[in-house]
């Protein structure tokens, strides 16, 4: 009964909310769109964007607006352990604004990287994005994060960038912050992240950014093994742990990337991708939509559903800047595959 009394309101919104899911062959329609313009004209019909969206930008903002609204929602009902949980795909965006400032402020002398306006997070966000829109030095930003998750990593990242004033790691401590707190949020709602996780979306899904941050780092950025083994001993330890390091050991993050998906991620199936991160996509969504088949109330049923919705936001910006610049859409199958 106190089960049913925890996620039956916010399950029931969530069951309203799948609409905005697009279907399997609405994800076909837009990879035969001939132009991004075809593609904000398809768009608007479907209600994915209104009616003036149509600036590249801004319909990429809304398809990530629409997941912040949906959490929203669904917090709005949470409680304990679970609004713990569910906030975090919120402060996803917090954590986007709040590199946006790190790197404006860190280029403010030089040439400052494009950006646009921040993401509104509203009530459920950790941070007011018009107060760290205005912010113009680093002790302004200690202050604004004064009582979040992100306060100590911020401060022992920038006793480091005084150091050497790299910013990329500065933005990195953070990320890797934020995950962790997520992964500790996730495993109090029972969810296990670890030993090839439970095979439940969001287990997956954390996972999978572990992954995706580990190649990153030592692939492609040549970081010092500590640096990776601080995201990694999110979801591994001990020989499994030893393992992904060895995995590591090559210079190509396609094969880096396969060779984790295989330590640390269920099973893909009977599925060739043409690249590791598009097999990684293929199992995010998989297990993400598995938990959207039927209504249970549950932690699963509502992770899974922000899951598919945070996915479908990425990847829509993708495809946007991919017919943009006439470029081919890679993934297009793995969508086709999946259902709501």
């Amino acid at each position: 009964m106190m089960r049913l009394a925890t996620y039956a309101a916010p399950g029931v919104r969530a069951c309203a909310l799948r609409s905005t899911l697009l279907r399997p062959a609405e994800w076909r329609s837009l990879a035969e769109a001939e132009s991004a313009a075809a593609v904000l004209d398809w768009m608007r019909r479907r209600g994915v964007i209104g009616g003036d969206g149509g600036d590249l930008v801004l319909a990429e903002r809304a398809a990530h607006d629409a997941v912040i609204r949906s959490a929203s929602a669904l917090l709005r009902f949470a409680k304990g352990s679970l609004f713990r949980l569910l906030r975090f795909f919120v402060w996803a965006y917090d954590l986007l604004n709040l590199e946006q400032a790190v790197r404006c402020i860190h280029f403010a002398s030089g040439e400052p990287p494009q950006a646009g306006p921040m993401f509104r997070t509203g009530r459920f966000g950790m941070l007011l994005s018009a107060e760290l829109a205005s912010v113009t030095n680093y002790a302004a930003v200690a202050r604004l994060l004064r009582g979040t998750p992100l306060a100590r990593p911020f401060h022992a990242g920038l006793l480091r960038y005084r150091e050497d004033e790299d910013v990329v790691r500065l933005v990195e401590a953070l990320d890797a912050a934020l995950c962790a707190e997520w992964v500790g949020a996730a495993r109090s709602c029972g969810f296990r992240v670890r030993d090839r996780t439970d095979g439940r979306g969001l287990s997956v899904f954390l996972a999978a950014r572990v992954l995706e941050a580990a190649v990153r780092l030592k692939v492609h950025r040549r970081a010092e093994s500590s640096r990776v083994i601080e995201w990694l001993s999110l979801v591994a330890e001990g020989g499994t742990l030893e393992a992904c390091l060895s995995a590591l050991d090559t210079e190509n993050a396609e094969t880096a990337g396969g060779r984790l998906a295989d330590l640390l991620l269920p099973a893909a199936g009977p599925f060739f991708a043409v690249s590791s991160s598009a097999r990684l996509q293929h199992v995010v969504l998989r297990h993400a939509a598995r938990a959207g088949r039927g209504i249970t109330f549950d932690a699963d049923f509502l992770t899974g559903f922000l899951v598919l919705q945070t996915v479908q936001a990425r990847e829509l910006t993708v495809w946007l800047e991919s017919k943009d610049a006439d470029l081919p859409i890679e993934g297009c199958s793995v969508y086709s595959e999946h259902r709501a």
